[in-house]
C-alpha cells in the first residue's frame, strides 16, 4: 500500500526563474539557448508553480504554451524538461498511459542531447551553445533520472514491480554519479529501489536500501528550522513553509517533507516484516518527528505513526510508553474526526489489549466498552467485528467472575455469527 517517493523530481524544487539559484531556471539554461528560450523557461516555471498548487488546468495550458515556444530541433533538452512536466501532470491527472508516452518522447530527445555532447567535441551546431561540458552532461543526466523515475513510478502503480526496480536502480546510479551518494535526491531514489524490492519479495534488499534512505533523511532532520527540533512541537508562524537544506545538497519544501514522513513510516513497516524491531522503532519515531514538523502535531498522519509506534512498543513489552503513544494518537483522531472516529476506536482497542495483558481488567473493560459502542454505531449491531468485541468483553467478565454478564455477551456474539453464516449461504 505504499507509494514511490517523488520528492526527487525537478518539479519538486523551487521553480523560480533565477539563473543564480539551484532552481529549474538555471537547469534549463544549461541545456541550450535560442531566441525564445527565456520565454519558454518562464512559461515552464509558471506551469510548475500551478502544478504544485494543484491548478492542473492552468498548468496544462502553460506547458502547452512553453512547448509552442521551445524548439525540439534547436533546444531538445529544454523541450525534454517541459515534456517531463507534462508527463507528471498527466500522471497526477490519472492518465498513466499518456504519461508514459510523453516520457518516452522526452527520453528520445534526451538521448539526442547526450549524443550531441559525445559527438560535437564541446560545441553543438544547434543554437551555438557550448555543450559537452561536465555541467551540461550532468544536467541532462539529471533530467534523464527524473524521467526514468516517473516511468518507474508508473510501472510500480500498474503492478509491474520488476520493471520499476530496473528503472529505479538506473535512477539511483545516475543520481549518485551526478549528485553524490548522500544528496537527498539520491536518498529518495534509494527509497524507491527499496520499495520496488519489497514488492518483488526481496525483503533484505528492501531493508538495506530503505536504511540508506533513512540515513539521508536523518541529515535533513538535523537541519530542521531552529526551534522545532523535537517531535510534536507546535509550528510557529510560517515555519512550515520553510525549506530544509541538506548538508550534502538539495532542498525539501513542505510537500516533500510530508512525503518523507510517509516514506519513513513505510520503511518502519518494511523492517517489521523482516522482524527487525530496533530499526523499525527508530524509523517510526522519525516518521512521527517529520510528520509533526511538516504537517503539524495534530494531523491524522501523526496519529497514524503514533499508533503504529505504540503497537511495536507494546509487542516488546514497553507498555508505559506504548500507552502514551496510544493516548496521543486517540486524542488527535478524536480532535480531527470526532469522538466516534473508527480510527480512534482502533487505537483504543490496542490500548485495551495492554490493559488486559497487565491484568487491569477494570480499565480493559472500560476501553473495550467504548470500542464496542463506536463499532455498533459505525457498522451496526449485527456486524462480525461487533461479535468479536462481544466475545472479548465476555472473556473479561468471565475473568472478573461475572458469569451472567459473560454468558450474555457470548450469546449475543453467537447470534451475530450465526446470522452472518446464514447470509453467506443465501
Amino acid at each position: 500500500g505504499h507509494s514511490p517517493l517523488d520528492a526527487e523530481d525537478p518539479l519538486q524544487e523551487a521553480p523560480g526563474f533565477d539563473h543564480d539559484s539551484d532552481g529549474i531556471g538555471r537547469r534549463c539554461c544549461a541545456m541550450g539557448e535560442n531566441d525564445n528560450r527565456d520565454s519558454a523557461i518562464t512559461l515552464f516555471n509558471m506551469a510548475c508553480c500551478h502544478l504544485q498548487s494543484g491548478s492542473y488546468g492552468k498548468s496544462s495550458s502553460l506547458f502547452d504554451m512553453a512547448l509552442g515556444v521551445a524548439s525540439p530541433d534547436t533546444d531538445p533538452g529544454l523541450v525534454a524538461l517541459i515534456l517531463h512536466g507534462v508527463a507528471l501532470l498527466q500522471y497526477l491527472d490519472g492518465l498513466p498511459s499518456e504519461s508514459m508516452r510523453t516520457c518516452a518522447e522526452g527520453m528520445r530527445l534526451l538521448r539526442t542531447c547526450l549524443l550531441d555532447d559525445n559527438n560535437d567535441g564541446g560545441v553543438s551546431s544547434r543554437s551555438g551553445a557550448t555543450r559537452g561540458t561536465a555541467s551540461s552532461v550532468v544536467e541532462v543526466e539529471r533530467c534523464v533520472a527524473a524521467t526514468l523515475s516517473l516511468m518507474g513510478r508508473i510501472h510500480y502503480t500498474d503492478g509491474n514491480p520488476a520493471k520499476a526496480l530496473e528503472l529505479s536502480r538506473e535512477v539511483l546510479r545516475l543520481r549518485r554519479t551526478c549528485l553524490g551518494e548522500h544528496h537527498i535526491d539520491a536518498c529518495c531514489a534509494a527509497y524507491n529501489v527499496g520499495l520496488a524490492s519489497e514488492r518483488c519479495g526481496r525483503l533484505d534488499d528492501a531493508a538495506d536500501y530503505c536504511r540508506r534512505f533513512a540515513e539521508g533523511v536523518g541529515n535533513f532532520l538535523a537541519c530542521a528550522p531552529p526551534g522545532h527540533e523535537e517531535a510534536g512541537m507546535e509550528m510557529e508562524g510560517e515555519a512550515e513553509e520553510e525549506e530544509w537544506r541538506g548538508p550534502c545538497g538539495g532542498t525539501l519544501p513542505a510537500a516533500a517533507r510530508a512525503q518523507l514522513g510517509t516514506s519513513l513510516f513505510a520503511v518502519g513497516s518494511i523492517h517489521l516484516r523482516c522482524s527487525r524491531v530496533t530499526p523499525a522503532l527508530s524509523y517510526l519515531r522519525q516518521s512521527v518527528a517529520v510528520r509533526s514538523l511538516s504537517l503539524g502535531p495534530d494531523h491524522v498522519l501523526v496519529a497514524q505513526s503514533l499508533h503504529k509506534l505504540g503497537e511495536v512498543l507494546s509487542e516488546i513489552g514497553t507498555y508505559r510508553e506504548a500507552m502514551e503513544k496510544f493516548r496521543e494518537s486517540a486524542r488527535i483522531y478524536r480532535l480531527s474526526r470526532g469522538r466516534d472516529s473508527e480510527d480512534a476506536a482502533a487505537v483504543l482497542c490496542s490500548a485495551g489489549q495492554i490493559h488486559h495483558a497487565r491484568g487491569e481488567l477494570d480499565e480493559a473493560l472500560a476501553v473495550y466498552g467504548e470500542v464496542l459502542r463506536v463499532a455498533c454505531r459505525a457498522y451496526g449491531r449485527d456486524d462480525r467485528f461487533v461479535a468479536q468485541m462481544e466475545g472479548i468483553v465476555g472473556n473479561i467478565h468471565l475473568e472478573r467472575g461475572e458469569t451472567a454478564d459473560a454468558m450474555r455477551r457470548f450469546a449475543n456474539a453467537t447470534r451475530i455469527m450465526n446470522q452472518d453464516r446464514l447470509r453467506e449461504w443465501v
